[in-house]
């Protein structure tokens, strides 16, 4: 049985590349990635260059914070080769969910704004919930 990729997962095949043992595989037309267990060496090399990945562990870098990602969807708003995509996020924290949307012709730029958004989300229900601590 394979494992399927799909948190964060933006079909850019960069693990495929970096997969010493060549465990990472999709179909045509697939919306996600596979992982062969039986051939999989956890060598960590896939999640080192997942760019939504590392663009969220750079956001909490700079914004340290406990929330965990529950949900992360992207869709095409618009059709082409310059379609927007929407990504929205959930995340939760301290009992607290919440979910955000941001968009751009870049997935990637779209998921750094949601995440961003959540994060504000997040800020604005600690904010009132105790009304004398300092937002960030």
């Amino acid at each position: 049985m394979s494992y399927i990729i799909t948190n964060l997962c933006t079909n850019d095949g960069a693990c495929v590349e970096v997969c010493p043992v060549a465990c990472i595989h999709t179909t045509p037309g697939a919306p996600q990635f596979y992982i062969d267990p039986e051939v999989c060496i956890d060598c960590e090399q896939c999640e080192i260059v997942c760019p939504v990945d590392a663009i969220f562990n750079a956001i909490k870098q700079l914004v340290p914070h406990a929330a965990k990602l529950l949900l992360y969807q992207v869709h095409a708003v618009t059709e082409g080769t310059d379609a927007q995509a929407e990504v929205s996020v959930r995340l939760e924290e301290g009992g607290k969910e919440v979910t955000a949307r941001g968009a751009d012709p870049d997935t990637l730029v779209a998921s750094a704004k949601a995440y961003i958004n959540a994060l504000n989300k997040l800020a604005v229900k600690r904010q009132s919930l105790n009304p004398h601590t300092a937002v960030g």
